[in-house]
Parts: structure tokens; sequence; C-alpha cells
């Protein structure tokens, strides 16, 4: 969750019912205006309805994540073995790559990226944080068997990850795990078989 003078945006509410975050709201009462979805998979949008319910706040997420989040076999609830299948109502926005949010003073920047799934969107948050969904978390290989998934989109989209190393003072939150700073996120590791030297050379 950002916070920026008594507002919020919360990204991947992942937690059913978003008790914790809804708590952290209401001790610092603040107002949430958006919800914004990196992908489709019931983890990472699970509070989705709940949150939305209690701060009518607006949903951005993808034009592809948007269909798939409205049915709990799209959204793996259905398959979900420690809750209910869920689906969550149409998002009040789609964003695509290169729009942008404007949002208290700072520019969230979208990027389509590909890969874990068809509908993955990584965003940037001026020249401070990435957030990466679940393309890219550190020490691990990025799942592509689900529908969408993609190792050829993924490759692509570990590329686009790695020329933002530009912005030198980003912080990446990935998709699970801990927050790290792009100096030290090593992008080849979502992808088996790829290494950093072959990143490089995908950007000459």
């Amino acid at each position: 969750m950002l916070e920026e003078k008594g507002h919020a945006v919360v990204i991947d509410p992942g937690t059913y019912g978003s008790k914790e975050i809804l708590k952290t709201i209401d001790e610092r009462h603040l107002l949430v205006d958006d919800i914004i979805l990196t992908h489709e998979h019931f983890d990472h949008c699970a509070g989705t309805e709940s949150l939305r319910r209690c701060t009518k706040a607006s949903l951005l997420c993808t034009s592809i994540c948007n269909e798939l989040i409205q049915d709990a076999r799209k959204n793996y609830s259905a398959y979900w073995t420690e809750g209910e299948p869920f689906s969550i109502y149409p998002a009040e926005r789609t964003v695509g790559d290169g729009d942008v949010l404007q949002w208290q003073g700072h520019t969230f920047y979208f990027y389509h990226t590909p890969g874990h799934s068809l509908a993955c969107l990584t965003i940037r948050v001026d020249d401070t944080a990435l957030f990466t969904g679940d393309n890219f978390i550190p020490l691990m290989r990025t799942y592509t068997n689900l529908n969408g998934g993609s190792k050829d989109d993924l490759r692509r989209t570990l590329v686009r990850l790695h020329s933002l190393k530009q912005f030198t003072h980003l912080i990446v939150y990935p998709g699970h795990n801990d927050s790290i700073p792009i100096g030290e996120a090593h992008f080849n590791e979502a992808l088996r078989g790829f290494s950093e030297q072959q990143l490089k050379n995908c950007l000459l």
C-alpha cells in the first residue's frame, strides 16, 4: 500500500477479506483512491471486492486481467484449497502499455509485461518503486505453465525489466517476499538457463 497526504493506493490485495489492510486504513484514517492488480491470480486479488466495498476505491488492471478476474476458474480461485471460489466485478478502468496515472503528485507508469500470465502488469512509481508481480521473485524461477504463461514472453519481459536499471534508485517490490534495490535484482534468475550476460546482449 502506498500512502500520501491521507490518501492511499493498494496494489494486489491478495488476502481474502483484506482484514489487515482495512485495519491499517481505519487506524490511519486513509482514503483509498485506487486498487491496482498486477495480474488475475487469486493470491493477488482475493481481497479486492472486500476492499472495494469498504472504501469505494476504483479498480485498475489490464483489459485481459479484467476479463479473467470475473471467472473463478480463470482467476484460479475455483481450485483454491484454502478458500472459497470468487469472482470480481469489472474494473472501473483498464490500463495498457504506456499508460500513466497521476496520483497525489506521483506518476504511475504502466507496462504490459506478459510472461507469468498474459495479463501481467508492471508498475513503476516515479523513479523510486517498481512492482513486478510474479514475473520476478528474487532467487526463484517464474512459473509459466498456467494459462497465458509463456517463456518467450517472459524472456522479453525480463529484458525490459533489466532496462529499467537505468533508474538506479528504484526499489523492486516482487509479487512475493521482500523488496530489494534494483541493482541487486538479477532478473535472469526468473528464467532458467538465461544468463545475466544474455540479458545485456538483448539490449545491444
